[in-house]
């Protein structure tokens, strides 16, 4: 999927947002690490995407993403664009 996006991400940089199950992706043949090479190579890094409590609410969290960690949302950013991850969200 992201092969054929290539194109198009690297001409507008959006933020890339992908949900990132093992199994999925080795039934059209890719990884987990494939998935992670392919956006990097496109200058992205990827952000393991939570959600944490606080008080009544949830706030969104990021963590590094690691290519061991399958069954999560990533939110995929270009470095431009990692500003935008504040501090007080990254754990």
């Amino acid at each position: 999927m992201i092969r054929g996006l290539s194109e198009t991400i690297e001409r507008c940089s959006p933020i890339v947002i992908t949900e990132v199950i093992a199994s999925h992706l080795e039934r059209v043949g890719s990884s987990v690490d494939d998935l992670q090479n392919a956006m990097e190579r496109l200058g992205y890094k990827g952000f393991k995407l939570t959600l944490r409590k606080n008080r009544r609410r949830y706030d969104w969290c990021f963590a590094e993403f690691t290519p061991s960690e399958g069954g999560c949302d990533v939110v995929w950013l270009k470095a431009t664009e990692q500003r935008l991850i504040s501090e007080e969200r990254f754990h």
